[in-house]
């Protein structure tokens, strides 16, 4: 089974579980994916199932995640205009190979919410997670197992699912020290304090590593169940957050004061290299000089010698 065929399924099972949202943590957190994005062309929406309704916004936001170019939007306001930009939306998604399922343009343009979540939703499996998925796994097993890599050695932190095991807020810290552990002093956190273990992740997530807070601590604590897209789309930031910057060989992050820690054996080696070709160098002029120095005196004592020769030739001759 190819993974595209598995994330068409996902992508079918997650839009049939979609209910009507009330009092769902979706909106918000959707709400500031997107404008994670659409802040890079400098903009942004507020109201998630009503400023998608022209299709302008989503053309946009498409292009900024997937640096293509779509078709010219239509400028106008008529409903039609409208829906043609949709439309030119949906297209574009498609061409990347989702099957989009039972999502119209005119539901986007009528403001349905569910709709218009279920749109994102597809979005942000395809562009942000489809291609964590290692092998056979789908979208959301691929990132699991990542968070399950990267937090196994962090003690009370047991990654077996996108709910539950993200309430006490141990295991956004744990990824996060994983990669920064500068950014957050783990041995302090206790699971008992799930909403400051929340807040400090969010916090030093969204101060030190660019991801905005798309989780709300209160409601992830008072809920039985968090919404497990909810959770996936904001730990896919940490993903890109952390894996982009190891595949670029750089940090992500704003420099500081002092080095840090992932970064200590490259500057090690950077001054070992510096010291060792500025130590060749001093003995190789060296040697270059001294000979230099020995062929010049050979030069100049031959040439005395000749004199010297030329003057005993003379007086023999006299």
């Amino acid at each position: 089974m190819c993974i595209h065929r598995v994330f068409d399924d996902e992508v079918a099972l997650m839009l049939k579980c979609f209910s009507l949202f009330s009092g769902s943590s979706l909106p918000q957190t959707f709400t500031a994916w997107c404008n994670s994005h659409l802040r890079k062309a400098g903009t942004a929406i507020e109201n998630i199932e009503d400023d998608f309704r022209n299709g302008l916004k989503l053309m946009l936001l498409l292009e900024v995640i997937s640096g293509e170019t779509l078709p010219k939007p239509d400028r106008g306001k008529m409903r039609f205009h409208k829906i043609a930009n949709v439309n030119k939306a949906l297209d574009f998604i498609a061409s990347k190979g989702v099957k989009l399922v039972s999502i119209g343009a005119e539901e986007i343009v009528d403001g349905n919410l569910k709709m218009t979540l279920g749109m994102i939703w597809t979005i942000i499996l395809r562009f942000a997670i489809q291609d964590i998925s290692v092998e056979e796994m789908t979208a959301k097993e691929g990132l699991l197992l990542w968070c399950q890599r990267k937090t196994a050695p962090y003690k009370n932190v047991n990654v077996q699912n996108f709910h539950l095991s993200f309430k006490d807020g141990l295991a956004f810290c744990a990824l996060i020290h994983r990669h920064r552990p500068d950014l957050i002093d783990y041995s302090k956190l206790s699971k008992d304090n799930p909403l400051e273990n929340l807040n400090t992740a969010f916090d030093v997530a969204e101060k030190y590593l660019d991801i905005p807070r798309m989780l709300d601590p209160d409601d992830l604590i008072n809920t039985p169940k968090p919404d497990e897209r909810a959770i996936m789309t904001y730990v896919s930031c940490y993903y890109h957050a952390f894996q982009g910057a190891q595949q670029v060989g750089i940090t992500h992050f704003p420099p500081y004061n002092l080095i840090h820690q992932s970064n200590r054996h490259q500057v090690t080696k950077y001054c070992f290299d510096l010291t060792s070709c500025i130590f060749f160098s001093f003995w190789f002029f060296l040697f270059l000089f001294t000979y230099l120095f020995i062929i010049l005196f050979c030069f100049f004592f031959i040439a005395e010698l000749r004199k010297k020769d030329t003057v005993v030739h003379c007086c023999f001759v006299l």
